[in-house]
């Protein structure tokens, strides 16, 4: 009998060091000393890495995805110097690629007119393959 209180008290004593020696979660939400606290992202700014579905038929517009969205994305930087700072060239037809349209072509859906009247076809895709 006393063997096994032996037991039972080393294996008490051992638990109690191993939960010791690990170091405890933080939480990452709150100021501590790990800096500023972390707010958590809407999920509307969260893109992942496979490109949404296709659904680029004229006109293109805000919602709009695909190949052609990519390939005005292209044109617009290249040709008339446009940025897309937060999302990149990514074939999502967003607010950036709204606000740029409209500012470097004055309008707020690119017509299949527009589109082949300026060439946007031509450009290379890199997210949308074809």
């Amino acid at each position: 009998m006393a063997g096994l209180a032996i037991l039972a008290a080393g294996w008490i004593y051992y638990k109690k060091r191993k939960a010791a020696a690990q170091p405890m979660a933080k939480d990452l939400t709150r100021s501590n000393d790990l800096g500023p606290a972390i707010e958590p992202v809407p999920m509307d700014q969260i893109r992942s890495n496979e490109p949404a579905p296709a659904n680029d038929k004229f006109p293109l517009k805000q919602g709009s995805t695909g190949k052609r969205v990519e390939q005005l994305q292209q044109f617009l930087q290249s040709r008339k110097g446009a940025k897309f700072p937060k999302f990149g060239i990514d074939g999502v037809f967003g607010q950036e690629t709204l606000e740029n349209v409209q500012k470097l072509l004055g309008i707020s859906e690119v017509t299949e007119p527009i589109f082949k009247t300026n060439r946007i076809s031509d450009f290379k895709t890199y997210v949308y393959k074809s």
